[in-house]
């Protein structure tokens, strides 16, 4: 399927309909994404290379828009800060891409916080800490990374990725609605959805709605702007279920390995971001659990 040109505009449609936005905060929301899509050069949303970037992972959920507002807006406070340069270059590349992204959100909420802090350039051959800053008169070091990923949690997250950003980017005059009910692990699964999400977003632009149901796989819906009430209220949501996995040991192993970059030289923080840190309903027994592992008694 040919793509329609892609412009900001579409990117950030969704803008529009975040109803938890008012006008004036839907503009700066506008103008803070903007800015961090600038940052990546000019005409980078038209060259296909780009489309392997993380960054094409924030469009097309509401929760995506809203981080990348987030993070357009870290990066206009944090531009006078020292190595923020070396930063921006890390956020460029796709392998190098979430280092450097929570370095700056985590910078960011020290400059809120009127903190005082220093970006630190990494060094070559060796690990470093990634931020030094001070609290109550001492300085501190700070570690900032994320949970291992499972290989399952990986090839899921890959396979959504292919069909949400197929969708994105050839929806056109459209808007969608996609649930799926289980993790989509197997490429040849991917790819019948692929195929017929590209049959349905042909018949869409004639019919203005299409769906699509696969038992127990996927609910699909495709449709003209008017013709939202036409799906079902409780099917109204952009979802992806990813694998389950053992939180507790996908904590406790980034911990085992990211503190050792900490040093001995000053007192530091280990700070592991994740959008679902832990399951609620285990979040008693498994910090119970790693605190009684971690933790040394001093007496």
């Amino acid at each position: 399927m040919s793509d329609d040109k892609i412009t900001l505009d579409k990117l950030l449609s969704l803008i529009n309909v975040m109803d938890s936005y008012n006008p004036d905060e839907k503009l700066e929301l506008r103008n803070n994404c903007e800015y961090a899509i600038q940052q990546f050069g000019d005409n980078w949303i038209q060259n296909e290379d780009s489309r392997k970037h993380p960054l094409w992972g924030f469009f097309g959920m509401s929760p995506g828009i809203s981080e990348l507002g987030e993070l357009g807006l870290a990066l206009k406070k944090l531009q006078s800060k020292e190595n923020y340069s070396d930063l921006l270059e890390r956020l460029r590349s796709s392998v190098k891409f979430n280092g450097a992204y929570y370095e700056i959100i985590a910078g960011y909420w020290l400059l809120k916080s009127e903190i005082s802090f220093e970006f630190l350039k990494p060094k070559k051959n060796d690990k470093t800490p990634d931020i030094k800053f001070s609290s109550s008169q001492r300085d501190l070091i700070l570690e900032i990374t994320t949970k291992e990923y499972s290989e399952d949690y990986l090839k899921t997250f890959q396979n959504c990725r292919k069909i949400s950003n197929l969708l994105l980017l050839n929806s056109s005059g459209l808007r969608y609605h996609v649930k799926n009910h289980r993790p989509l692990l197997s490429p040849y699964t991917t790819d019948d959805i692929l195929q017929a999400c590209e049959v349905l977003l042909e018949k869409a632009k004639v019919s203005g709605f299409e769906e699509l149901h696969l038992q127990k796989i996927i609910d699909l819906y495709i449709f003209r702007e008017g013709n939202q009430e036409k799906v079902p209220k409780k099917d109204r949501v952009n979802i992806f279920k990813m694998p389950k996995s053992d939180e507790y040991a996908r904590v406790r192993g980034t911990i085992q390995k990211k503190a050792k970059q900490l040093g001995q030289d000053l007192p530091g923080v280990l700070l592991i971001f994740d959008p679902f840190f832990w399951p609620s309903s285990k979040i008693g027994f498994s910090t119970s659990k790693l605190r009684h592992e971690l933790e040394e008694k001093i007496y």
